[in-house]
């Protein structure tokens, strides 16, 4: 079976990461997979050398939004091209546009076609034309994957029609995430995420500097907020507790060093970050933010949800959890049990099937 996959890009984020695995694990199955790219330049995350990788970049006539109009224009007809030169079983995207488009090339080339949505729509607001993208095309997909049974109520709360078959797929962790033991863990609290506003990285900082530890505060990202969040942590008087290390692609070593994740955000989708950290033997906080988190940590048990956007009983927690030694390891140790859940090879089985499953059922038709 020949599979086709679409993504706008490999530079970095939570779906291109998804996406990277599942192809990487469908090299070494039954499925042959292919992956097209809508843009160029750097691809953050390897790619196996038996996955045909193919980027569709046109380059634009015109600096203006004519220019664009023709780019996507011609990117549409060469998506065209390329399905119909390798006969695909089964096109596979990931975010809202791609989606779209997929969508339409899989009925005009009667192709099935999955879809992944990897936002919130309630909480996550993707523009009014991406809005109106879901509305008039995300019915007529053969299956759509949500991560989180939060985000398919959401759909269905905001008036948008989604495809009969619903599937709810969590992401996949990479069994590389396990604890580094020649790393010896630091009084270290670690964040990762990109530094915008929906990650919520300035509530982190703004807790942290209600407690009295003395501990550090790295946190790992890039985006437009770092200016300020570090300005922040000038002003609170904190700034020589707080690193910021930037983007880094081998986070291995940061989970190993730190004893105790937060994930501050505000909103997410399903945050790979904290399934790492748990994985990798962090005790983990969060706040209960929509959506994910609540469906990944157990309250006490193998982590600690906060209130979504109350500081201070961040800070308290932060304040017990960094304290106590026994918790830290006890909830460490719990944590560590989400790899049987989320390892590649159980939820890239979940992947195959549904695959397999909705290919065979299109071709009965």
């Amino acid at each position: 079976m020949k599979v086709l996959f679409l993504i706008t890009s490999l530079r970095g984020g939570g779906a291109e990461r998804v996406m990277s695995i599942l192809v990487n694990h469908f090299a070494h199955s039954d499925i042959e997979p292919h992956l097209v790219l809508f843009e160029g330049g750097e691809v953050f995350y390897n790619i196996d050398s038996r996955v045909k990788l193919f980027v569709l970049t046109r380059k634009k006539l015109f600096d203006n939004k004519i220019g664009t109009f023709i780019q996507q224009i011609q990117l549409f007809f060469a998506l065209i091209k390329l399905i119909r030169k390798n006969k695909y079983d089964c096109l596979v995207s990931f975010t809202t546009y791609v989606n779209a488009i997929t969508i339409i090339l899989g009925k005009l080339l009667k192709t099935t076609t999955i879809i992944s949505e990897r936002h919130d729509p309630q909480n996550y607001n993707v523009g009014f034309s991406h809005s109106l993208f879901r509305k008039l095309t995300y019915k007529y997909a053969s299956a759509i994957v949500l991560q989180t049974e939060s985000s398919q109520h959401s759909f269905l709360s905001q008036g948008i029609k989604l495809p009969q078959r619903k599937n709810i797929i969590q992401n996949p962790i990479l069994g590389y995430f396990t604890p580094d033991n020649s790393i010896e863990r630091k009084d270290i609290i670690l964040s990762v995420g990109r530094l915008s506003q929906e990650k919520g990285h300035d509530r982190l900082i703004e807790a942290f500097a209600k407690t009295t530890v003395n501990w550090d505060l790295w946190i790992i990202g890039k985006g437009p907020q770092l200016e300020s969040l570090v300005a922040q942590s000038i002003a609170l008087d904190i700034a020589h507790k707080v690193k910021f290390l930037g983007e880094q692609s081998d986070l291995k070593k940061y989970y190993s060093a730190a004893k105790v994740f937060v994930l501050p955000s505000r909103t997410e989708g399903f945050p790979n970050v904290l399934c790492e950290a748990m994985i990798s033997g962090c005790a983990c906080i969060s706040f209960d933010c929509p959506s994910g988190p609540s469906e990944i940590i157990q309250h006490r048990d193998n982590g600690i949800l906060v209130e979504n956007g109350n500081v201070d009983a961040m800070a308290k927690e932060i304040q017990q959890l960094c304290s106590d030694e026994r918790q830290i390891s006890a909830l460490s140790d719990k944590g560590k049990e989400l790899k049987g859940k989320l390892n590649t090879q159980t939820i890239g089985k979940q992947w195959e099937y549904l695959i397999q499953d909705v290919v065979n059922k299109s071709n009965k038709l």
